[in-house]
């Protein structure tokens, strides 16, 4: 008897035959997984037309880059949800260059640092990043820039899912307090 394919194992499947132009294979992957990657853009956007506009971006790049994926450097998922997290970070960043445009302030406005430039910001989160301890800062970048889930890290820095998870909490929670000052 076959034992049925984790996920990871399926979605690296479907990108290698979406490489290969299999169109069925990207409706299954598209099936399979846009609810998680929706969620995604969801949460960062918090407005579900442009989480969709994120998602469906998301998905041409996946499409049109299936080919780079590779299984070995990290899981599909994770690759996936980066791809659509961008989108919906340039969705974001679309919108907050719009209203410092339009009122041209530097302010915390609906949870976000609004800076008149973008340098600035980058410093500012650069800065109260440093500020955290190693196994926090880790945590953080592990997460959200190479998009790693809480059970893939838990993994990955040999920690319990429990620590892993609280880690990253105290580090939101330090950096919103850091940026807001």
């Amino acid at each position: 008897m076959q034992r049925p394919m984790d996920s990871r194992t399926q979605y690296s499947n479907l990108l290698a035959n979406i490489a290969d132009g299999d169109r069925e294979a990207f409706s299954d992957l598209y099936f399979q997984a846009s609810p998680k990657l929706f969620g995604v853009a969801m949460r960062i956007l918090g407005d579900a037309d442009k989480a969709a506009d994120a998602m469906q971006d998301g998905f041409v790049q996946i499409w049109q880059n299936a080919s780079h994926f590779t299984a070995s450097k990290g899981a599909a998922e994770a690759w996936m949800a980066g791809i659509v997290r961008f989108r919906a970070l340039d969705i974001l960043r679309k919108d907050r260059t719009r209203a410092t445009l339009i009122d041209d302030r530097t302010e915390i406005e609906d949870g976000f640092l609004i800076m008149k430039e973008p340098t600035e910001a980058l410093l500012a989160l650069k800065g109260c990043i440093d500020r955290l301890g190693d196994a926090e800062k880790k945590c953080v970048l592990e997460a959200y820039m190479n998009g790693y889930t809480h059970e893939e890290l838990s993994i990955r820095l040999e920690a319990p899912l429990g620590t892993v998870k609280s880690r990253l909490r105290r580090s939101m929670f330090a950096l919103k307090e850091c940026l807001s000052q």
